[in-house]
């Protein structure tokens, strides 16, 4: 609940997290800075569900030796050979190290790349938000995170009660992304 030595992830820092953006919402009504915002967050979870997939597939950004050279910087290359990864082939750690991480921040996201898509009008950026909604989606399945498949399937009951009437609204956008779901799965 608290977290343990170097890992702050507990759920008061979770908390925190969600206060913040809260706060940054109440506090900012700016849509534009909004969208600016989810933008950069879905950018930025994309670019994490890339890293992951290409883990999942077998080839690690990671371990390449351009990679591991920016890890390490000037000053300890002559450990380049000696740095190893623990995980292997189908396992998504992203660049979080942890696939417990990785599940977490997937649960996390998850619910607001949905819900970005749910409220889009654009054909394209619908498009779009189905796939990062996708690249997020799979990444939570390839971190193989017990605690992130329970808070998956926690966040998508949440998320449905929470939307009923968007759902109701706009069905076949629902049911298009809940097929795409099922093609990731």
């Amino acid at each position: 609940m608290i977290g343990s030595v170097s890992k702050y992830e507990g759920l008061y820092v979770l908390i925190s997290y969600s206060l913040l953006i809260i706060s940054i919402i109440i506090c900012r009504p700016d849509m534009k800075l909004i969208k600016t915002l989810m933008v950069f967050l879905m950018l930025s979870a994309s670019i994490l569900g890339i890293i992951g997939i290409s883990q999942y597939y077998g080839f690690d950004f990671l371990k390449t030796d351009f990679i591991k050279k920016l890890i390490l910087g000037k000053e300890y290359l002559y450990l380049l050979n000696d740095l190893d990864f623990v995980y292997n082939k189908g396992t998504v750690y992203a660049t979080l190290f942890n696939p417990n991480f990785v599940g977490s921040y997937a649960v996390i996201l998850l619910p607001v790349s949905m819900g970005i898509y749910l409220n889009i009008v654009k054909i394209k950026h619908k498009i779009l938000t189905c796939l990062v909604s996708c690249i997020i989606f799979f990444t939570l399945l390839g971190s193989m995170s017990r605690a992130g498949m329970l808070g998956g399937i926690v966040m998508i009951i949440i998320f449905v009660i929470l939307n009923i009437k968007l759902i109701k609204k706009k069905p076949m956008d629902f049911i298009v992304l809940t097929i795409a779901f099922i093609i990731v799965f």
